[in-house]
């Protein structure tokens, strides 16, 4: 849930203003796969040396609470997968 509140908030405040698509797969296994897209064409970048208190950290969330994640080259679209939870043996 964070990870889609992050990227649609970007989308929001930064994008273009078109539509925002959101796709996600659930692989059965507990995986999951998404796609924000909004039609954008430019830069997404991670922001470095931000105060947290003025924002600027949402795609460094992104990056630390999923396995994988890249921008598709040219757009602003974001897609993102998040491996199947591990548990620990009892």
């Amino acid at each position: 849930m964070l990870v889609v509140t992050e990227l649609i908030t970007n989308s929001v405040k930064y994008g273009p203003g078109r539509p925002i698509r959101l796709a996600i797969e659930n692989s059965g296994d507990g995986a999951l796969s998404g796609r924000v897209e909004d039609g954008g064409h430019g830069r997404v970048a991670v922001r470095e040396n931000v105060d947290p208190a003025e924002g600027g950290m949402g795609l460094k969330l992104v990056d630390s609470f999923t396995d994988r994640w890249g921008i598709e080259e040219g757009t602003t679209n974001v897609w993102f997968e998040v491996a199947p939870p591990r548990f620990a043996a009892l």
